[in-house]
């Protein structure tokens, strides 16, 4: 499924949750991308430039691991070296936003809940175990199961925190 969504641009999701029909979904104005060390290598920033963004190298479990931000404003952290499997990082929006619309028959049980930190709108991750990520797990979809913990978006959009997916959908924005 991820492999379908990246480079497509801004999309929504629509998801129905197989545990009690509830219809949610989150907004992506970004669009979702693969990204391998030597992007950012590239088109990032060079390891002078991380001590003006306040991020530095860390020692951990004896990895080396660098922050940096790119002309996309995408922080993260990355290993050093060129294992690209272990890269993750969070896009930056104002825009993106997840929802709930309750069974779809009300409109008096929809919820909308906006990125409240836009630092951290979108999880993007290199690792195949992670399809598509809202904030740092306020809507996650990983194949035919999600989960919904409250973390960078105003309000949690489910009122259990794991559920299986009867159906999903994306849809694409164009710009005409």
């Amino acid at each position: 499924m991820r492999s379908k969504c990246n480079g497509q641009g801004a999309c929504i999701l629509v998801i129905k949750v197989r545990e009690n029909g509830t219809i949610i979904g989150g907004y992506n104005p970004l669009g979702w991308k693969y990204y391998g060390l030597d992007e950012y290598d590239r088109n990032g920033m060079r390891n002078r430039d991380y001590e003006e963004f306040g991020l530095n190298r860390t020692r951990n479990s004896g990895n080396l691991y660098e922050g940096y931000r790119n002309p996309r404003n995408i922080y993260g952290l990355k290993k050093s070296g060129k294992n690209y499997e272990d890269e993750v990082y969070w896009s930056d929006t104002t825009e993106s936003f997840v929802f709930s619309l309750g069974d779809g028959k009300s409109l008096k049980e929809a919820k909308i809940s906006r990125v409240t930190d836009h630092n951290y709108a979108i999880y993007e991750s290199n690792y195949g175990n992670i399809a598509l990520n809202f904030g740092n797990s306020d809507l996650v979809i990983n194949g035919t199961n999600g989960t919904c913990n409250r973390s960078y978006y105003e309000t949690n959009i489910l009122d259990t925190n794991n559920f299986s997916i009867e159906e999903i959908e994306i849809f694409r924005f164009y710009e005409s």
